[in-house]
């Protein structure tokens, strides 16, 4: 039964990885390779610009993915995922703190990935969920003081209009 159970944990770890990690940059991608024409990528920079969170979502990962170029560039995409980040997007919470977990962009900072895992996890984000208990092991009680009061402060700035229904708040 145990190897059941493990077996089960390793195919759902697998599952989740493929589709949530952030991905390497594929060497000499195009942005047609990764499935957006560049007119529609125009249409999509033009959306980001104008404030569309969900476009800077996109445009974002796009950037941390190496869709947009041969390379990834990790600053844009913190840019753009923290424009979206900051106007409810758990996903884009989400990979704001993978990105300050794995120090892609920015400057490892657990306390940080801690408080944007728990932002996405007051919006529904079950993935944040699990990556925000992860972080309990990785930071002091003092650092984890110190981004719940950081959640309280932004929480009052963020909208909520995408929340589900369980959250932390």
């Amino acid at each position: 039964m145990k190897l059941f159970f493990g077996l089960l944990a390793l195919i759902l770890a697998i599952s989740v990885y493929k589709t949530y990690v952030v991905k390497p940059p594929v060497e000499g991608a195009a942005v047609e390779s990764h499935g957006i024409s560049a007119e529609n990528l125009s249409k999509l920079t033009a959306a980001s610009k104008s404030g569309d969170r969900f476009a800077q979502y996109k445009l974002g990962l796009l950037y941390a993915r190496g869709g947009i170029g041969p390379d990834s560039d990790f600053k844009k995409a913190h840019e753009l995922l923290l424009q979206s980040a900051m106007q409810g997007v758990p996903k884009a919470q989400y990979h704001l703190g993978e990105m300050y977990v794995r120090g892609d962009g920015v400057e490892e900072n657990y306390e940080e990935a801690t408080v944007w895992f728990w932002l996405a996890t007051s919006l529904g984000d079950v993935y944040s969920q699990k990556r925000l208990r992860a972080m309990n092991t990785r930071i002091s009680s003092q650092e984890l003081a110190n981004a719940k009061a950081r959640v309280d402060r932004l929480w009052e700035k963020i909208p909520h209009d995408l929340k589900a229904d369980k959250s932390l708040h």
